[in-house]
This record gives C-alpha cells, structure tokens and sequence, in this order.
C-alpha cells in the first residue's frame, strides 16, 4: 500500500471576475478556537489573523488577507520554477480560513470553512441581515464618531460600533444592516473580536471573484456539517478523504510518528468553535 504523509497545501486561484473591489476594510481579528483551553488566569488563548472585507458593487467578500498573500506567494515561487527566493517574505501563518460573501449569488449569502484535515465545504443561504438595537454609547475608533448597536444573529449576541460618517452599511463577515460602516464587533462571550485597523477605497482595478475560492469547496448543510465536526475525529476524517491510503504522521523534527504518537494527536476532535452557532 502506498505511503504518504500528512500535508497542507495551497493552489493558485483564478476565475473570471464576477465584480470589482470599490472598498476595503481590515479587522484586526481575534478568536477562540478552544473555549476550554486557558491560560494560567484562566483567561481564552486567543488565535489571530487579519480579516478584510471587499466591498464591490455587487457582493462583498471577507477572507484573510494573510492566506491571499500567501496564495501570492507560492504563485511567485511557481513563476521561479518553484524556488523562493532570499528576498521574498514568507506571510505570516494563516490561523482563520473562514470566507464569507454576501449577495452571492444574488440574494444568497455564500460562506466556506476550509482544513486540511477535514477538507473544504461550502453553505449557502437565503441572504438576511440582523435585526439590530441602537444604542446611545458612542466611541470613537480610526478618527470616526461611533455608535453602538446590538444584536442575536446566529447563536450568539453581538455589539457592534458603526460610523454613519461612512454610510455603507456592511461588516465583518454577515453582520450589516446599520446605517454606517461597523469598525468593531464582538460576541458577547469575546470569542470573537473584528477591530477595524484600516480603510481603504480603491480603484474599482482589483477583481472580486467569489468562484475562484468557492469551486474547490464541496457543498453541504451547516446542520449537517456542525455534526460531523463535532462527533469525526481526524484520524477518521483522513481516513475517510485517503482512498484507502495509508497515512502517517510527522513529528516537528522530521522523524516518523509513533503510532502511539500519532493516536495522541489526531484520534481526537480537533477542537471547533465556529462563528455561526446556529443549527
């Protein structure tokens, strides 16, 4: 049987445009993937990345920047023959693979989970918006007069801080609907932190094009999928994605795993807590 090991690995993405970026927002983001594991304060560790949310015409898109730069630069190395070179800056490690797209397609909301462990899946739904509460606190954040709201959206509470100096009514993932732009949100149990860190208009130059990162996903329920994240191990999901191949694990210095090694990390659930709560 054939012998293989463990790996991640990323591929170029191009498709025909479907819209073009007029706006872009980056969060600075902040989540909880274990809500049982804590530090010695007994305080979440937190896992970080840096969200952007492209603003078309048509349909916005929310993803990491660092996994796009990182697409960026594997398609550079494979320009280069696949070698990389001295001067070019490996990005910073992708900890969020989340991507949601409003109004795509039209009247749908699209999103996407992708692991290497359990493969990549997509979810699609009639679009809606929350239903928010306004606030009188006010804050300020990047320069701007905000304002606070609240609302239930998807299993969790959040509060929001939007600007209706910039009036487009869109946020982080599918939290929209205000009369301003949201710069801060955050669920009530702070498991998740959007913090706006920088504004941009562009050009109406850049492509947005949700297909290009949404063929490779298989469809499938959230109902569905919540299940089997929660009840699969990885182990199993491997198994289950191999073909009947063998597969084996490898340990941080190069050598082979033991199996008592590798029952230790991967016949488990991998801890999973995602934005969407809902079922």
């Amino acid at each position: 049987m054939l012998v293989v090991p463990i790996f991640m690995f990323c591929q170029s993405i191009y498709a025909q445009s479907f819209d073009k970026v007029m706006y872009r927002i980056t969060y600075k983001t902040r989540f909880v993937k274990d809500t049982l594991e804590r530090d010695s304060n007994s305080n979440y560790r937190y896992l970080d990345d840096e969200m952007r949310l492209d603003i078309g015409r048509k349909c916005n898109a929310f993803y990491s920047s660092r996994e796009k730069q990182l697409y960026d630069y594997w398609a550079e190395a494979m320009k280069r023959g696949g070698e990389v070179s001295p001067d070019m800056q490996r990005p910073a490690y992708v900890n969020l693979t989340l991507k949601s797209f409003r109004n795509y397609p039209e009247g749908s909301n699209t999103w996407m989970i992708s692991s290497g462990l359990y493969g990549s899946y997509r979810f699609e739904e009639p679009m809606s918006e929350p239903q928010w509460s306004l606030c009188a606190d006010t804050c300020t954040i990047l320069g701007y007069s905000c304002s606070k709201a609240e609302t239930y959206y998807k299993g969790r509470h959040w509060t929001a801080w939007y600007t209706d100096e910039i009036p487009i009514g869109q946020g982080p993932w599918f939290l929209s609907g205000l009369p301003g732009l949201i710069l801060k949100a955050e669920d009530a149990r702070l498991q998740w932190v959007f913090t706006a860190v920088g504004l941009e208009q562009m050009k109406g130059e850049e492509e947005l094009s949700p297909s290009s990162y949404l063929r490779k996903a298989e469809p499938a329920s959230w109902k569905q999928y919540l299940a089997f994240r929660r009840t699969t191990t990885m182990d199993e999901a491997m198994q289950s994605r191999s073909g009947g191949v063998r597969i084996y694990g490898v340990n941080p210095d190069g050598t082979d795993m033991t199996e008592q090694q590798y029952n230790q990390v991967y016949k488990r659930i991998e801890p999973f807590n995602p934005i969407d709560l809902s079922e």
